[in-house]
């Protein structure tokens, strides 16, 4: 499959903007570089910054956002965040910011970003008052998750990776952390069915916390929905849905804005795009019933 095929947008015709670091500019910048050309995009331009986790402070950033905007990056242009967690964050504050927001698109090139920090749209800067006190919550429009490029990766980086899969599993599912205790060696060893479960059911399970959390952040706003619970809320699956146009227009056009956030909910167990709105409306009634000022005015 190629990479135009796992973005939920046309690649041909279209401007993108790489942002990567030295650890990974060699070979997965030329590939995607390589794959995006191939699927007739107009222009690919990649940004390589030194690897580490000072990039994420208010210098760099700048230089991100002046980078961008010396490429005469458009709103229709696409930014991918190609890396590690401090890549993802990074790029992501830069995509919610440059132009007051361009798509995004998340490539995570270590398990710990794969399961945690691409999913879920936090994206941000450290300061020197502390990790993450300046960002935003900015959703991507997809989140690609090619294990193979974990075979580079050191022990280290798995492991730190392993023990946030292991997290999903004590929370709330017994089943998956009974699996891990048969298959985290496999995990470790890279063994490709492993990872793919490993990791397919992590960004599972963030989804569902991440729309859970944005459900009660709605229903304490009473009747003022605030704009960071809609943007936090809408996942990369419904933009897919839309963009794809795999489901009627009503998906989207009969409900007001703010109710298209527990669609997202409804995504996480939908068998396919055209049984979210059967698997939505329990998620809608069940939420709602919590929260009578949203009750009052929805609709189907």
């Amino acid at each position: 499959e190629t990479l135009a095929q796992k973005i939920p947008v046309e690649a041909a015709g279209k401007a993108f903007f790489i942002i990567t670091d030295e650890n990974v500019v060699s070979p997965y910048a030329a590939m995607v570089d390589s794959a995006l050309k191939s699927d007739g995009a107009q222009r690919v331009d990649t940004l390589i910054l030194p690897a580490g986790e000072q990039n994420k402070s208010l210098e760099t950033f700048g230089n991100v956002l002046s980078w961008l905007l010396d490429q005469h990056i458009s709103r229709q242009s696409i930014i991918i965040a190609l890396g590690g967690g401090v890549i993802g964050d990074l790029a992501g504050f830069a995509a919610a910011s440059v132009l007051r927001g361009v798509p995004l698109i998340q490539i995570p090139t270590t398990l710990l970003a794969m399961v945690d920090s691409s999913v879920g749209g936090k994206t941000g800067l450290d300061m020197p008052q502390g990790k993450n006190l300046v960002g935003a919550f900015y959703q991507p429009i997809s989140v690609v998750c090619d294990t193979s490029v974990l075979k580079t990766l050191s022990q280290r980086e798995m492991k730190a990776g392993y023990a946030e899969i292991v997290q999903y599993g004590l929370i709330d599912d017994r089943e998956f952390f009974l699996w891990l205790e048969g298959n985290g060696r496999k995990i470790l060893e890279r063994d490709d069915a492993a990872l793919i479960r490993a990791v397919e059911t992590s960004c599972r399970k963030k989804a569902e916390i991440v729309a859970a959390r944005v459900m009660s952040s709605i229903c304490a706003s009473s009747s003022q929905y605030r704009a960071d619970c809609i943007s936090l809320a809408i996942h990369a699956g419904i933009v897919r849905i839309c963009q794809m146009r795999s489901c009627s227009n009503r998906l989207t056009a009969s409900m007001p804005q703010y109710l298209m956030i527990v669609v997202a909910a409804g995504l996480v167990e939908a068998k396919s795009p055209c049984s979210v709105m059967s698997t939505t409306l329990p998620i809608v009634e069940r939420h709602l019933a919590k929260c009578s000022t949203a009750r009052s005015s929805v609709s189907w």
